[in-house]
């Protein structure tokens, strides 16, 4: 991204990565929140159609399955715009405390000191690559980066308030608050609601795949994983997975 974005003549800068469909005038309806001269970023909406779910192997399923029938919004580099000059003046990436996830979080942070960040019309579909080898393996490292990432950002003061903090942290917050005897039942309660709600679709279609059994066990230890990586993150202030 830094190594592109210096290199531009222009002022406004696309980053698009290669595995994206985009809808029809997604470019246009990107860059048309940016004739407005205060606003310094514009971000792009996510839509999971159910038919490329249906091609991914178990795990991909399970790992994509809050994203179906609905549409992400925000910036991740995936298809954004930015001005050049904000970019600078936010000192771009930050490639000193994040490797492989939080960066587009951070960037986003300072860019929103600079002037507004807007969302836009414009829509992409979100390939991924269909691979039959995708293991639960692979969906522990991916929750290790995001996790890492997290706990890195609140190091760095980039999650404030309490909705932020309770949006970012709530698996932390399910496994913490079964410390407190007034609270382990609903706690606990609420684990097994998430073991379940988290990969719903896996369990509405996938019932023929005998790994749905072990799934909200996995689900759970996911949650292990997230409190412990955030931690981690917390304490070194780097995202190095």
């Amino acid at each position: 991204y830094n190594i592109g974005i210096r290199a531009a003549q222009g002022d406004l800068i696309v980053t698009m990565h290669q595995d994206i469909i985009l809808e029809k005038y997604s470019l246009s309806r990107l860059l048309a929140p940016l004739a407005d001269k205060n606003i310094v970023a514009a971000g792009h909406a996510d839509i999971h159609p159910p038919e490329l779910w249906n091609k991914y192997s178990f795990w991909q399923k399970c790992f994509f399955a809050r994203f179906m029938k609905r549409n992400v919004i925000g910036i991740n580099g995936q298809f954004d715009c930015f001005r050049k000059s904000a970019l600078l003046k936010a000192g771009l990436f930050d490639e000193i405390h994040f490797r492989t996830a939080g960066e587009d979080g951070d960037l986003v942070y300072k860019l929103k000191k600079i002037g507004k960040v807007a969302g836009s019309d414009a829509k992409i579909i979100h390939l991924h690559k269909v691979d039959p080898n995708f293991s639960w393996k692979d969906i522990v490292r991916k929750q290790k980066q995001y996790s890492e990432a997290q706990g890195v950002l609140l190091r760095l003061g980039r999650i404030r308030g309490i909705y932020s903090f309770g949006r970012s942290f709530f698996r932390e917050i399910l496994l913490v608050t079964l410390i407190f005897p007034y609270m382990r039942i609903l706690s606990l309660f609420l684990i097994i609601v998430y073991s379940f709600l988290y990969t719903k679709r896996v369990f509405q279609e996938g019932y023929g795949d005998k790994r749905i059994f072990i799934l909200p066990l996995f689900n759970i230890y996911l949650l292990f994983v997230s409190l412990i990586f955030s931690l981690r993150g917390f304490i070194y202030g780097k995202q190095r997975i």
